[in-house]
């Protein structure tokens, strides 16, 4: 067996280094099966600014959400990361798109951060065992998850690995009187800007390295004299860089400074966030991306007291430490200094951009010098211990497995959307954010019975009380889209209510009352101060939605128009391109059609749309070679085509009214009735069916017809309530 005293000796550099890039690997590779989860899929998935290498330029010229699915308002925050969009770029052009590519690219960067962590802490601590104690925190502590496991949680590890990077060739210019290190530290600090402005802070790194070399003995004066420098030089250039940046991408939006919490809270709350920050450091557990959000009861917020509480104490236990080795070893006093101020605008001292009170991929870069600083104060104690004991690196080796395996766990939940949601409602049942993403990935089921469940849960009080969390607008548009696909076609009334809400929100309008739908009453989310900025932009879905509902009600001028407004350019899928190409056929407006399916496969080039659009290509141009043909007859034959274009549109009550002066005048034609009744059925207007059948087969016959009727609508189809009988939808034209 080894002894102890070998397996410390072993411990260079170099291997402590490997040491730690092997913990990271183990931890993060089961990573590689998850998919695109949470933003993911609107920064990366559906947004075609992340697809191609010629938009790499624009990465420089617009913030990191600046895309289709979200765009930027005037007051919002803009978050500059170029090179963070850039690698989104180079990632989905050589990974082919592939979700498991970007996860193995996080991964082998934050192996490499982790590496130049393990040389900072091992010249920080002066001890390979606390610096590999240290770094083996860094790589493996389970706050990583976000940061790694995520993919839209690179930013940090890009930042902090061009940072480490600078760093570490600063000193090394300093050592070696290398300009042309220098250099390249320069160019590296410049790349860690580009990836997240929290590199700003390379100055305290600086400060630190500064500390030591004035008490290592031997540093020569020139090498004390570069680090000084360089010192220097990186606080002229942060400063430059956050004036450009507030100058043209600033990430405190202008209506925050109107935001002025009273002082007490403002206190309370930043030492709840110490509180909470301090909980998820020593006991990583849940894992969740939203760690027990601040409710909001009677409009006054509730805050966690003993949490406050402990927040209060930590502030005071690293203040005294601070005071006391400032006195003993002034590099520990240097790191603590660091550590504090890394933590202060994470801990909501000021604006964060962050719609919480703490988030764990925020501890990325100042959980490291607080590691550091704990292993140098303990660093006599652990090599004691690692230099007696031949215990020590099995030790080290379970103390590392267990958050390697609340790793592990942890990227169960990013297999998908769904599980990243389902998650979230364990910890927090109540949670709106969550609610409305599991209603997002549930709404593409045929039944969305349980997605419009979830979103009235999301705006219940017990979920609205998270208020920073919800978002009201959101669910009510969120609602208004899923009830749409609720509504059968003969309710013509409640699709006219639809269709005047969808125009009014699309306008920035706030209804003025409730819309009464089959199974619920749907308010105005008039408590939302972001109503107009949010309906601004999910303006171009509310315009699709109101060209299919205004298509489904015969009003295809108003059809025409919403696709008008639109325009090729608008910020929408391939799916929603689909059911414009719908909307416009539905009107005879083929050529129109074809074209939004042409723009929906240059969206979306996937097999399972090019299949989908490539069939409703082929049925379009068949049912226009019809309409041009038998279906311009003025005869019974000649209606009976066009009442099945209509049918084979999924446009039933127009189909319906097309056919039903034919029946009206005929009711023996076998063809028109069966085509009647046929489009009165997948209309859901049962009443009028039983009365057709009743009329042709007699009372005592009709049960048995009508469930033959049922049996052929789709399941979709047959789980939508039955439309009331209006005679209304029979004044007017098809």
């Amino acid at each position: 067996m080894t002894s102890p005293a070998g397996f410390v000796g072993r411990l260079d550099a170099q291997r402590v280094a490997w040491l730690v890039v092997i913990a990271a690997l183990v931890a993060f590779l089961p990573s590689i099966a998850d998919g695109f989860v949470f933003d993911d899929a609107q920064l990366i998935v559906r947004n075609p600014f992340a697809h191609h290498f010629h938009f790499v330029g624009r990465c420089f010229t617009t913030d990191l959400w600046d895309i289709p699915e979200r765009p930027v308002a005037a007051g919002s925050s803009k978050f500059y990361r170029p090179l963070v969009c850039a690698s989104y770029i180079a990632n989905f052009q050589l990974g082919g798109g592939t979700a498991w590519t970007f996860h193995l690219v996080n991964v082998l960067l934050h192996a490499a951060a982790s590496a130049l962590a393990a040389r900072i802490a091992l010249r920080w601590t002066g001890s390979p065992v606390a610096a590999l104690v240290a770094a083996l925190v860094f790589a493996v502590h389970p706050s990583r998850t976000e940061n790694v496991e995520w993919i839209s949680g690179r930013t940090d590890v890009l930042m902090a690995l061009f940072l480490f990077a600078a760093h570490e060739l600063a000193v090394s210019a300093a050592r070696r009187g290398s300009a042309a290190r220098a250099a390249l530290s320069g160019t590296a600090f410049v790349a860690a800007l580009l990836s997240k402005e929290f590199a700003v802070a390379w100055p305290l790194l600086l400060g630190v390295e500064c500390v030591l070399a004035r008490e290592r003995p031997g540093d020569s004066p020139r090498e004390y004299r570069w680090l000084w420098f360089a010192l220097g030089g990186s606080l002229v250039a942060s400063a430059v860089y956050l004036g450009l940046r507030a100058e043209f991408f600033p990430i405190r939006p202008p209506e925050v400074d109107r935001m002025v919490l009273p002082l007490g809270l403002h206190v309370a709350y930043v030492f709840l966030s110490l509180g909470y920050y301090a909980e998820r450091i020593a006991l990583p557990w849940p894992q969740t991306f939203h760690f027990r959000p601040v409710a909001i009861i009677g409009g006054s917020p509730v805050l966690f007291t003993p949490s406050i509480i402990f927040g209060v104490v930590v502030a005071v236990v690293v203040a005294v430490w601070t005071i006391r080795a400032k006195r003993r070893d002034p590099t520990l006093a240097a790191l603590l200094a660091m550590t504090v101020v890394l933590f202060l605008p994470i801990i909501n001292v000021s604006y964060t951009g962050f719609p919480g009170t703490t988030a764990d991929r925020f501890l990325y870069l100042p959980l490291f010098p607080l590691a550091v600083a704990v292993c140098r104060q303990t660093r006599d104690a652990l090599t004691r211990y690692a230099e007696q004991s031949r215990l020590a690196p099995l030790v080290v080796g379970a103390g590392t497995l267990l958050p390697t395996a609340i790793d592990w766990v942890r990227s169960l939940d990013y297999a998908s959307n769904e599980t990243v949601w389902r998650h979230e409602l364990e910890v927090n049942p109540n949670n709106p954010m969550a609610l409305g993403g599991l209603a997002e990935v549930l709404s593409s089921d045929e039944d969305p019975r349980p997605a419009v469940a979830l979103l009235d849960r999301a705006s219940s009080p017990n979920a609205a009380q998270f208020g920073l969390l919800a978002s009201p607008t959101r669910v009510y548009i969120a609602l208004l889209e899923l009830e749409a696909r609720r509504v059968p076609d003969g309710d013509e009334a409640t699709l006219v209510a639809l269709l005047g809400t969808v125009a009014s929100v699309s306008e920035g309008r706030m209804p003025r009352a409730a819309l009464r739908l089959p199974d619920l009453d749907l308010a105005p989310p008039v408590s939302d101060p972001n109503f107009v900025v949010l309906a601004e932009n999910a303006n171009a879905h509310l315009l699709v939605l109101g060209a299919v509902l205004a298509s489904r009600l015969g009003n295809d001028g108003l059809a025409r128009a919403m696709t008008k407004r639109l325009g090729d350019d608008a910020p929408i899928d391939g799916a929603a391109r689909y059911n414009l190409a719908l909307a416009l056929a539905r009107g005879a407006d083929y050529d129109g059609a074809q074209r939004e399916l042409a723009i929906g496969l240059s969206l979306d080039p996937g097999a399972e749309f090019k299949a989908a659009a490539d069939e409703l290509g082929n049925r379009l141009a068949r049912l226009q070679a019809l309409a041009a043909g038998p279906g311009s007859a003025p005869t019974t034959a000649g209606v009976l085509v066009r009442a099945r274009i209509f049918f084979d549109l999924g446009a039933y009550l127009r189909a319906a009214r097309l056919l039903r002066p034919l029946y009206l005048a005929d009711p023996t034609n076998v063809d028109v009735s069966h085509a009647y009744t046929e489009a009165l059925s997948w209309a859901r207007l049962d009443d009028d069916v039983a009365a057709v059948i009743a009329g042709s087969v007699g009372a005592s016959a009709a049960q048995g017809a009508i469930d033959e009727r049922k049996k052929a609508l789709s399941p979709h189809t047959a789980s939508l309530p039955k439309a009331p009988a209006n005679p209304r939808y029979w004044t007017i034209a098809p």
